[in-house]
């Protein structure tokens, strides 16, 4: 039996202050962005989800330290600017991310479905997040140094463990697919339980497809057990998006049409 092991972080060098600058501000950018997109389409649509789907990401935010203590993600503490701290990990303001990785994109797969999307544009847009995480994380991590992923990570390419990257695509997409079925089921002032309903996805879908490599992570075995727990965590990420994807509708469904 493997023992169990509680992984140190490593010394970290102090987060360069015009790395962080530049990237905290390429995050607020992402916030206005898709927050103005929001106010857009509820304004348009006489709907208020998509500005709810943004404050559900920005209450998704506790979520973080909860990850990095569990898949072994740390902060360099020097020169960082707090958001918060909690699980004695201080979290940095560039996670704001959060309202427009999670609520932003998870707007854009809900709004896929409630306009004739079906399983295609699920998978399709859980590709479009993928490239877009790659990108904005490698520079992150590999070239900005803002964190750094440590222990046996396995599917490390450039510092960042893709199977992280899968992850964290999958929070959108399925937060999507929940409010979109949510939706019918929350009329008037029932609609707030979407904001709610972002972080209990995300955290929910973190522990069904990560709950094996954090194990695996957390012991003596390294990559001997990291990396074919890696496969099935990519495996369980990917059923889950099948299994979400079915949940969408049918092209040219009555609701479909309705929206369209």
């Amino acid at each position: 039996m493997p023992s169990q092991q509680i992984p140190v972080p490593p010394l970290v060098p102090a987060m360069d202050p015009t790395f962080q600058a530049v990237f905290t501000a390429a995050m607020f950018l992402g916030v206005v962005a898709l927050g103005l997109y929001a106010l857009r389409l509820s304004l348009r649509e006489r709907t208020p989800i998509p500005l709810l789907l943004m404050a559900g990401g920005f209450v998704a935010m506790l979520s973080e330290p909860i990850v990095d203590v569990m898949g072994l993600c740390v902060y360099p503490t020097d020169g960082m600017w707090t958001l918060f701290t909690t699980f004695g990990r201080p979290i940095p303001l560039f996670m704001v991310v959060y309202v427009w990785f999670v609520g932003g994109q998870a707007l854009l797969v809900w709004r896929s479905l409630e306009h004739n999307g079906g399983a295609a544009a699920v998978w399709r847009w859980l590709g479009v997040f993928f490239v877009v995480d790659v990108v904005m994380e490698t520079v992150a991590v590999r070239f900005f140094r803002l964190y750094v992923l440590y222990g046996a990570q396995p599917f490390s390419v450039l510092g960042l463990p893709w199977w992280w990257i899968l992850v964290n695509v999958t929070m959108p997409v399925i937060t999507g697919i929940v409010v979109y079925r949510a939706a019918p089921l929350l009329p008037g002032i029932r609609v707030l339980a979407v904001i709610p309903l972002v972080p209990m996805t995300i955290t929910g879908v973190n522990a069904a497809t990560s709950f094996g490599m954090w194990n695996a992570l957390h012991t003596d075995l390294g990559y001997a057990l990291t990396w074919p727990v890696g496969v099935l965590t990519v495996g369980l990420t990917l059923l889950l998006v099948w299994l979400g994807a079915q949940a969408g509708p049918a092209t040219g469904s009555p609701r479909a049409r309705a929206r369209s």
